[in-house]
């Protein structure tokens, strides 16, 4: 992903466990980057099914506003 600094950066650095809310922000995500000119930058490590998610959720769609960096 190349980083506009016209647009603004969402980011996200910690464990993917829901605990922490990230499947509500794996929910929220389809709308917010089709509705909004934002990108998002997500980086931690947890449950391998959010992260299969996110993978998915990247792989599947038009989501080149977004970057993961994550790790079993």
């Amino acid at each position: 992903m190349q980083v506009d600094a016209s647009v603004p950066l969402f980011g996200y650095i910690g464990r993917l466990e829901e605990q922490k809310g990230v499947d509500i922000l794996i929910a929220a995500l389809p709308k917010a980057l089709q509705s909004s000119n934002i990108q998002v930058a997500i980086l931690g490590t947890g449950q391998c099914a959010l992260g299969t998610c996110l993978h998915l959720l990247i792989s599947t769609t038009a989501f080149h506003r977004m970057l993961l960096h994550l790790k079993g």
